[in-house]
């Protein structure tokens, strides 16, 4: 599964995509599939 993260209106930060990543990680353990984000 490929996510992908539009930012509107606001720069898309290195601090925000880290941020989104780590919040992300405590669903995959949900997930069977190998899982690219």
């Amino acid at each position: 599964m490929n996510v992908t993260v539009t930012f509107r209106h606001m720069p898309a930060s290195n601090t925000l995509r880290r941020h989104a990543e780590e919040k992300s990680e405590k669903f995959m353990k949900y997930l069977i599939e190998p899982v690219d984000i």
